[in-house]
């Protein structure tokens, strides 16, 4: 009857996940994003990946991560990361990337014709995530601090 007295329901401002598992299991299933060249994809780092070659220059550390594609799951092991550099350049307290961490992944080179494991194919790590859900933009809160 007085409808417009009723208080609007209020909506929260992010979703809270138990884990990293449990916000990239989300991802898998409600936050697919497509396997385009300079897309963001959600991914969850499973192990950090040596090099498979020596030589006088230092090689950066590569990692395999999970992704949550429109295609499905996939994992690669050619996922490169910018995420710390890019933290202390702008003065942001992060920890390193570990084992188990939800991370924003972006495609830096992707050709269909190749495998995804393809050496072909090349991801940058760009930042830690949060398994925190941002209810208005539908994105993981980054994990920095000033």
């Amino acid at each position: 009857m007085f409808g417009w007295l009723k208080p609007k329901p209020k909506h929260p401002k992010a979703l809270f996940f138990k884990s990293n598992d449990a916000a990239f299991e989300y991802a898998s299933k409600y936050m697919l994003r497509p396997l385009l060249k300079d897309a963001t994809i959600f991914g969850q780092v499973l192990a950090k990946v040596s090099p498979q070659f020596g030589g006088l220059l230092k090689q950066q550390p590569k990692w395999r991560v999970r992704l949550a594609t429109e295609h499905g799951v996939i994992q690669t092991d050619h996922c490169g990361s910018i995420a710390d550099q890019l933290a202390s350049d702008v003065d942001l307290k992060s920890s390193p990337i570990v084992e188990g961490d939800l991370v924003a992944v972006q495609v830096g080179s992707y050709d269909p014709k190749y495998a995804v494991d393809s050496e072909v194919q090349y991801f940058i790590i760009i930042c830690k995530l949060k398994p925190e859900l941002r209810t208005d933009t539908r994105v993981f809160a980054p994990d920095v601090a000033r």
